[in-house]
């Protein structure tokens, strides 16, 4: 059977069921980033569930499982966050830093 990759609004709405069910998962350079940019983890997570692209996803061109790399942002707590992540659909959210 033919790979059919997600449309945009799949993605959205996978990333924000994940964030939901606590499927998120941060990588060592996001907590960083957090701590040097004084953004907490509901932050990040509020940005999943309710931000919007700013960058659409994309398929990286390598091998492995497939996965949709993505920039979301939004106003949270009076505060502008931006993650850039990745989906691995049906599985979790990779968060890999904040911008």
């Amino acid at each position: 059977m033919p790979f059919k990759p997600l449309s945009d609004g799949e993605v959205l709405a996978q990333v924000r069921a994940l964030a939901r069910a606590g499927k998120a998962v941060p990588t060592n350079h996001l907590r960083e980033r957090m701590e040097l940019r004084q953004i907490d983890w509901g932050q990040v997570v509020e940005c999943l569930k309710l931000g919007r692209f700013v960058e659409r996803p994309t398929i990286p061109n390598r091998s492995g499982a497939v996965c949709y790399e993505f920039k979301m942002g939004g106003v949270f707590d009076g505060e502008a966050v931006a993650v850039a992540a990745a989906l691995y659909p049906e599985r979790r959210v990779i968060v890999m830093t904040t911008m």
